[in-house]
């Protein structure tokens, strides 16, 4: 299945991949551009017609977070004519990286889990009137 997927770039249109998961507009996937692989969005129209021939790449994988509303897409391919500037950039606005941030487990986090051992302090009873007042 062909899908259009834009990208936080300079580019006004979303460029065309080949998926065999199951993607509806507004979610976030990983896309193979160039030399790297970028985040981009489904979006919902696809490039205007061109009469080159180009290579299909496929979608690397979709992205664990909640997708882009088509109230937002609506929004920013509005915001971008309005502005001038290409869509692409206008959702960058939006990201304000290039990639989306996906939840992760916390056992991820286990690894960089430090002990923390408490000290024992004993104060003296100078130190402890001191510290009550």
């Amino acid at each position: 299945m062909k899908v259009p997927i834009l990208i936080p770039n300079i580019f006004n249109h979303p460029f065309t991949y080949d998926s065999d998961l199951k993607l509806k507009v507004g979610d976030y996937v990983v896309v193979p551009f160039g030399k790297s692989e970028l985040t981009g969005v489904v979006w919902d129209e696809f490039e205007k017609k061109t009469n080159k021939n180009f290579a299909i790449k496929k979608v690397a994988r979709k992205l664990n977070v909640p997708s882009l509303k088509k109230n937002t897409i609506k929004f920013l391919n509005w915001f971008s004519e309005y502005n001038m500037i290409p869509k692409g950039m206008a959702l960058k606005l939006l990201l304000l990286t290039s990639n989306a941030i996906e939840e992760t487990s916390s056992e991820v986090y286990e690894q960089f889990k430090i002990d923390i051992k408490q000290n024992k302090i004993e104060l003296s009873k100078d130190q402890k009137s001191c510290l009550k007042k």
